[in-house]
């Protein structure tokens, strides 16, 4: 889709929206890529201003970790899922589970050695989303909606019901899209088979490039087919 931006913000994607005075930031990148990220705002020729709303994914640092700068720097509200307020208000989530062993291994390693990697600015939340929340205030077809399994809080948005932003609910960086972490994998499941009914057809990943939703169908049908 032309107006969703994929931008390198760190070890991570943030997407931008372009939607004029109503455009929209998913997701905020590590810490300090706020300048990058605003940077390339100002290159698709759009106003600081014009970013309305940034849609947090979940509270994972590598995801909210600008997000105190951006929402200063454009005056926008931040969405985030009811169920992780308290994270972003608490500048700090915890490191995931990992999916298999050597994950688990390495997220074992983070929690002793990198436990402050979690940490970046807090912030107040402006609107929290429960299960789902309408975007046409912005003049969009669209809308956020709870995919719990990597967090209990993760969001995705669903653009003209074709195409799914999906922060951490699918990694596209491995032959398979399965996230190497998540909280309860047989939510992420249930997540999966919520969003393939929805019928949408182009998956837009936290991690790595945007895949076609064959992709997510082949990795589900081997993992919980």
């Amino acid at each position: 889709m032309e107006n969703i931006l994929r931008i390198n913000a760190g070890s991570s994607n943030v997407y931008l929206i372009k939607n004029g005075h109503n455009s929209i930031l998913i997701d905020a990148g590590n810490k300090n890529k706020y300048k990058k990220i605003l940077k390339t705002v100002t290159q698709q020729g759009l106003k600081e201003s014009d970013i309305k709303i940034i849609i947090l994914t979940h509270t994972h640092y590598d995801h909210s970790g600008s997000v105190a700068e951006l929402k200063k720097a454009t005056g926008a509200k931040v969405a985030v899922s009811a169920k992780e307020a308290e994270e972003l208000r608490n500048g700090y989530t915890p490191f995931p589970k990992g999916t298999t062993p050597i994950f688990k291994f390495i997220v074992k390693i983070g929690k002793k050695f990198f436990s402050s990697m979690g940490k970046f600015s807090p912030v107040e939340p402006d609107i929290l989303v429960e299960d789902k929340y309408d975007l046409s205030d912005y003049d969009l077809n669209g809308f956020i909606i709870s995919t719990p399994g990597h967090t209990i809080g993760s969001l995705s948005v669903i653009l003209d019901n074709k195409y799914a932003i999906l922060g951490d609910t699918a990694f596209s960086i491995f032959p398979q899209v399965y996230p190497p972490f998540a909280n309860n994998p047989d939510l992420l499941g249930q997540t999966w088979k919520k969003l393939l009914d929805l019928g949408i057809k182009q998956c837009y990943p936290g991690h790595g490039k945007p895949f076609p939703v064959e992709k997510l169908k082949h990795t589900y049908k081997k993992k919980f087919g």
